[in-house]
């Protein structure tokens, strides 16, 4: 049961000291208790890789490797028949709730149909699960509120979201399984988990722990023999035995990991779980063959820097006419490391505050010089063929066929029409002013002067004919023709799924698959997973609803705007480009940190929220406690350009552009 902690600033070995602690285990055999490595999500594969990069181990069975998600999956996800609830499909929710209960909100009913609010009260809601409050919590804290009167308009906002709250939960805890909640569910499974009793612990790669993974950890210390947690912090700047909450600076460097050990700390003690005397680590091994690196470390938002030293051809800084410049001279230097230092490309990262700004360049630049790269951010959906086609054809079939909408689906080449016989179509459409009812006109179109031999009308009439078909089948079937237009969630999506199969899509899309080597960045066979899932949400939270057609198709345009797919780096030698806040780095020799302007980098604070930081200080003198706040995420940011700024061991470059673009 004992729990120590493992202390130190970037590069001290604290990682290195829990890959061979648990190495030094494994190599003793397949006897013994359980092991288990608790990490970030995204840092679960490469801390794999570095468990078995050593000759000692050839293999594993006794270690578990997990992330909160994957703990909670094996606790209790493979137990339960519910399907998960995807972030897309609890808008939805929610959207439906605002939709039903718009009567009954105060602050909230007049814009309960606003773009946009479904997915802030969604964000809300994850926050307050969270934190572990409950809607009977949200609701007595707006009856606070309302009684003291020390905030009337927090009051209502409170009042209305515990509303939406207590239907939300209502709703989905027979039919889902939400993350979210599982991770409160999973507490009760923890001493009957046979992987977790006696078992041999480490946490390593997290800055800080939401209130549910915090008592879901401090459960884990009570039931493992003994335990390890690495927080990247300067101990001596505390003390480590009883660091008190009350005395930390907030505006501290390393302020988000001191209390998080804080509160670790507090919540051990009162468990009564004894505390081994911390491991403080020092020495910056990783800097150790690059003074200049190590220098940065030391000095970097140190208010009291030591004295200047050079830089050498380790740090560089370097400013640019404009973004594209900037990535190519970035592509440039990543040739040179590698062909003048023998650097592998897997030894170098590109960290960009905002990579959707960036990534074109990248993507064209780096492939002109050659460079493998892995851009780890989630790939949009929305520009997917498939999905461009069932979004014009929604178009095309609900705005009575114009051209534009239907040209559109025609040129996504899944409607079985030769781009040649659309582009014959198209020149004739526009030639004679085709629209609207003209293309479900039962006779033949005969627009073009008989003694006009540029068109061949007869077959003309056949592409027309071969396009409209599958598109007035999707109109009747979404009752567009008839006096009552609406349609219930299980009759839209039965429309556009029958649609779908009259064009053999799954046969297209699993050819595409096979004869596309980039398959695994275009994700043809994820995507078609994800759009069954989305069909089978919007079917069982709307079922029965009547809507009409022109409203499921702006729902399911907005759930495709969210459709992302999670891509696996297709390569081990390639220059990984990420942000800080996402990415988990492994060990790097040069990094390239790109638009680092102190507006932008590492990120620009977000104060997009219903909840102002008056309601969350008003609400936490009623001891309802949310997450950070606006102070509290500034800080953050100081604490993620450190991290960004002690990557590298050998080469730091830090770039940014003198104008945008």
């Amino acid at each position: 049961m004992a729990v120590q902690f493992i202390l130190g600033r970037s590069g001290t070995g604290k990682t290195t000291h829990c890959i061979k602690s648990i190495i030094r285990a494994l190599a003793q055999g397949e006897k013994g208790p359980s092991l288990v490595l608790l990490v970030p999500d995204q840092a679960t594969y490469q801390a794999q890789r570095a468990i078995l990069a050593g000759k000692q181990i050839a293999g594993y069975s006794r270690l578990r490797v997990l992330s909160f998600e994957r703990l909670s999956f094996l606790l209790i996800g493979k137990h339960t028949a519910r399907p998960d609830i995807s972030k897309i499909g609890r808008e939805m929710i929610i959207h439906k709730i605002l939709r039903t209960e718009r009567d009954k909100l105060g602050l909230l009913g007049q814009t309960a149909q606003t773009p946009g609010l479904a997915t802030k009260l969604a964000e809300i809601i994850k926050e307050m699960q969270e934190c572990a409050c409950k809607p009977s919590d949200t609701s007595q804290l707006a009856r606070d509120l309302a009684k003291d009167g020390s905030g009337n308009m927090t009051a209502m906002k409170f009042a209305d979201i515990a509303l939406i709250f207590d239907h939300y939960e209502k709703f989905i805890v027979p039919r889902f399984a939400d993350p979210d909640m599982q991770l409160k569910d999973a507490l009760k499974k923890i001493p009957q988990a046979d992987f977790l009793t006696k078992a041999k612990l480490w946490v390593d790669g997290f800055a800080d722990f939401t209130v549910q993974q915090r008592i879901l950890l401090v459960e884990m210390l009570k039931v493992a023999s003994e335990s390890h947690i690495a927080l990247c912090l300067d101990p001596y700047t505390f003390d480590p035995q009883y660091p008190d909450q009350a005395v930390l600076d907030d505006t501290s460097l390393f302020s988000p990991t001191e209390r998080t050990f804080a509160d670790l700390t507090e919540e051990i003690r009162q468990a009564k779980l004894p505390l081994a005397q911390p491991i403080l680590l020092d020495r910056p091994l990783r800097f150790s063959s690059s003074p200049p690196l190590e220098h940065i470390e030391n000095g970097i938002f140190n208010p009291a820097p030591p004295p200047p030293a050079k830089a050498g051809d380790d740090i560089h800084i370097v400013s640019t006419a404009n973004r594209r410049a900037e990535i190519n001279y970035i592509a440039g230097q990543i040739v040179k490391l590698v062909r003048e230092r023998n650097y592998r490309f897997r030894d170098i990262a590109v960290i960009a505050s905002d990579i959707s700004a960036y990534q074109h360049y990248i993507e064209a630049l780096f492939n002109d010089y050659n460079i493998p790269f892995f851009i780890d951010k989630p790939k949009s959906l929305l520009t997917h063929p498939a999905i461009e086609l069932i979004t014009s054809a929604l178009q095309a079939v609900i705005n009575n066929f114009s051209s534009s909408d239907l040209f559109a689906c025609l040129k996504t080449g899944l409607t079985g029409v030769e781009q040649s016989e659309i582009d014959i179509l198209e020149n004739y459409c526009l030639a004679f002013g085709i629209d609207g009812k003209d293309w479900t006109a039962n006779s033949d179109w005969t627009f073009a002067p008989k003694d006009d031999a540029q068109f061949n009308e007869k077959k003309i009439n056949k592409i027309r004919r071969q396009a409209i078909a599958p598109l007035s089948s999707l109109r009747a079937d979404l009752a567009l023709d008839k006096d009552a237009q609406s349609i219930t969630a299980g009759g839209f999506t039965k429309a556009v799924w029958l649609f779908l199969e009259s064009l053999d899509i799954r046969r297209k899309l699993s050819q595409w698959t096979e004869h596309d080597p980039e398959d695994p960045q275009l994700g043809h066979r994820q995507f078609y997973d994800k759009l069954v899932n989305l069909f089978d949400e919007l079917d069982e939270i709307f079922a029965d609803e009547l809507m009409p057609a022109h409203d499921w198709a702006d729902i399911l345009s907005n759930a495709f705007s969210k459709l992302a797919l999670k891509l696996i780096p297709p390569t081990l030698d390639q220059v990984l480009v990420g942000s800080i806040e996402r990415s988990r780095h492994p060990d790097l020799k040069a990094v390239f940190c790109a638009g680092a302007t102190q507006k932008q980098f590492p990120q620009p604070v977000s104060f997009d929220s219903l909840l102002t930081d008056d309601d969350r200080i008003v609400a936490a003198g009623h001891d309802f406690h949310l997450s950070q706040m606006a102070l509290q995420q500034l800080t953050n940011r100081q604490y993620l350009a450190y991290i960004a700024f002690t990557r590298p061991s050998q080469y730091l470059c830090i770039t940014y552009p003198l104008s945008t673009d």
